[in-house]
């Protein structure tokens, strides 16, 4: 990608704050399998990208007593490049892929662990919560 700056102030801080968020992601991650720290709770999916398994999200399931669980949904990995072409509206960009990944993971859960009614995740789109609202999760934890 070629070298580009960025002017407006805020576009830097929340272009700099995905970043930051996609590397800690990556961080625990690579953590998480290289120090055996998976259990039982925590999943991962993933895609394949040029015939390469490319890690997309991390989901850890918290049961309570009630019986109403709950999905945490962790950060969901990003191409660096995509973030920049998002946010900087740079042709090639793939929009919504981090909604559409996480969609994806929702019906999984709703069809393969149906115990699970509340959903938490960062997220900050309105699409995704109306997503959330029409498949019957609580929205309420969504930032």
């Amino acid at each position: 990608m070629a070298k580009s700056s960025i002017s407006d102030d805020d576009l830097k801080f929340d272009t700099k704050h995905d970043l930051t968020n996609n590397q800690r992601f990556l961080e625990s991650s690579y953590e998480d399998f290289t120090e055996n720290k998976i259990e039982g709770n925590i999943h991962y999916y993933l895609t394949n990208v040029n015939d390469e398994n490319v890690i997309i999200s991390r989901t850890e399931i918290e049961e309570s007593s009630s019986g109403i669980n709950t999905l945490e949904v962790d950060l969901v990995m990003s191409n660096p490049d995509n973030i920049l072409k998002n946010r900087l509206n740079l042709q090639g960009a793939v929009k919504r892929a981090s909604v559409d990944n996480i969609r994806s993971i929702i019906r999984d859960i709703r069809t393969n662990n149906p115990t699970i009614k509340k959903v938490v995740a960062y997220v900050i789109s309105p699409i995704l919560e109306s997503n959330y609202r029409r498949m019957g999760f609580e929205t309420s934890f969504c930032l």
